[in-house]
């Protein structure tokens, strides 16, 4: 976002301009509860998508949780891994899950506990 200069000079204390800058940037508390929201919803419908790699979904389950705790949220790893898990274990059992059968194992790393997968 770029911020427009005409906002800031019309500023009169450095405390309009951090307010100015502040909303500019991150949104009025009504944007943010929004993003909240809709973060939120989108970490309860995580699923590992058809074809989708197992350093795919990882990556996008850190990028979720991420925005997340940016947010406020907060999350235990246990809470983070069963999230995981279950998403994986739906996918698994209705694909026969590829990736796994090309791996020996795989390690994935999520909220600071190592999980070891073993294929078929």
């Amino acid at each position: 976002m770029s911020t427009n200069p005409t906002r800031i000079s019309s500023c009169k204390t450095a405390k309009e301009i951090w307010d100015t800058l502040e909303i500019t940037h991150e949104g009025t508390e009504e944007i943010k509860r929004s993003r909240i929201n809709t973060f939120s919803q989108e970490y309860e419908m995580f699923r590992m998508l058809l074809g989708e790699r197992i350093l795919d979904i990882q990556k996008r389950f850190s990028h979720l949780t991420n925005h997340l705790t940016a947010a406020g949220k907060s999350f235990t790893s246990n809470d983070l891994n069963l999230k995981v898990l279950r998403s994986l274990t739906r996918a698994m059992a209705t694909k026969g899950d590829d990736h796994l059968r090309k791996e020996k194992s795989i390690k994935i790393i999520i909220g600071g506990t190592t999980w070891k997968i073993a294929g078929t």
